[in-house]
């Protein structure tokens, strides 16, 4: 019966996050709730229905006291789990990019949105198939390597472009669930040697324009200022970390843990998992990643170890220009440490989810 509570749970947890998303699109100046702040709906959700309802697979014995109950639930420090966990799973070199909203940025500078840097030889990025085959993609972002920090592991020189379509219809903004790798809607540029001259490079006019009626997560331009080099701890939205946070508990209470949930139900302090949850949203190059709502890779992720670029939402309020996934969500794109020494951006997986 335990998997009818899991379903339970899951379907809670699905609708809370949905209903919390309506709010803060209807409310744009209700505080911006955390997947912490989330699984504590749940929580709270599930145990007031419980009080009230029989919740499939929770079948307690009915001649135990609340307070022998009360007991069961045993308290133990997740810390040392925590602690293990992240020897194992070491920091990486990261470089934070802070946006500011800015008009006619030097096509040379790492920024979002706004005129690209874009040689005139290059052929433009299009959809490859599908309903909008052919249509130009719009540029996202682009890294400029020259000017950025040294970052081991990543290239030195070079400009790295994203784009991206401005889907009307579905919002996706080409990315593709059950091809995560498919650069049909998206597209990963590499150019390894910057032309400097500018008479070789395009145009405003040279770009093609964007269908009035796409849907894009960016308006406006943005530059993009990075800090300096430094290290990245891997956290509960890592999916590697996860799993073996959820092994190391499973065998230290002789229980099957596979939800945040059950780690509270076990005695276990979640709010540990989630300490400083707002200083790690954040655009970045390397590290490890941020979800609003969790990992889409598996613990083995081969091919996608290794995080590319992350982008964040970011606003000001009184300004007409965002960078907005759906409702405050992020960008990750992710490629394996190998592709990325010999700089072969060829497979790149795409992936924003909502907040």
């Amino acid at each position: 019966m335990a998997e009818y509570k899991n379903d339970f749970l899951g379907m809670l947890s699905k609708i809370i996050n949905e209903k919390v998303s309506e709010f803060t699109a209807a409310h744009p100046d209700a505080p911006i709730y955390s997947q912490a702040d989330k699984d504590k709906m749940v929580e709270g959700a599930a145990d007031i229905i419980s009080k009230f309802v029989s919740v499939p697979g929770d079948k307690a014995s009915p001649d135990k006291s609340a307070k022998e109950k009360q007991s069961e639930a045993v308290s133990r420090d997740i810390t040392p789990i925590i602690e293990r966990v992240k020897k194992e799973l070491p920091t990486r070199p990261c470089i934070k990019l802070t946006p500011s909203e800015c008009e006619n940025i030097d096509i040379f500078e790492s920024k979002v949105g706004g005129m690209p840097y874009f040689p005139k030889e290059f052929p433009y990025p299009k959809v490859l198939s599908g309903a909008y085959e052919n249509r130009p993609l719009r540029f996202l972002a682009q890294l400029n390597f020259d000017r950025l920090p040294k970052l081991e592991g990543f290239p030195e020189k070079g400009m790295l472009q994203f784009f991206c379509a401005d889907d009307n219809d579905e919002c996706v903004y080409g990315m593709n669930y059950d091809e995560p790798f498919s650069q049909n809607g998206f597209r990963v540029i590499y150019h390894e040697n910057i032309i400097t001259d500018r008479e070789m490079l395009c145009t405003p006019e040279d770009i093609p324009a964007p269908d009035p009626s796409g849907c894009f997560p960016v308006t406006g331009e943005f530059l993009l200022t990075p800090s300096e080099a430094m290290t990245c701890n891997a956290d509960i939205n890592d999916c590697r970390f996860e799993d073996k946070l959820f092994s190391y508990c499973s065998e230290e209470c002789g229980e099957k843990i596979n939800t945040i949930y059950k780690l509270k139900k076990n005695g276990y302090d979640t709010e540990r998992l989630y300490e400083n949850e707002y200083e790690k949203h954040n655009s970045r190059i390397g590290g490890y990643p941020v979800f609003t709502q969790s990992d889409p890779r598996n613990a083995e992720c081969i091919d996608c170890d290794t995080l590319l670029f992350q982008l964040d939402s970011f606003f000001e309020r009184g300004s007409n220009s965002e960078i907005m996934w759906g409702d405050m969500g992020i960008a990750n794109f992710f490629i394996s440490k190998n592709a990325l020494a010999r700089c072969d951006f060829s497979k790149v997986m795409f992936n924003w989810d909502c907040g």
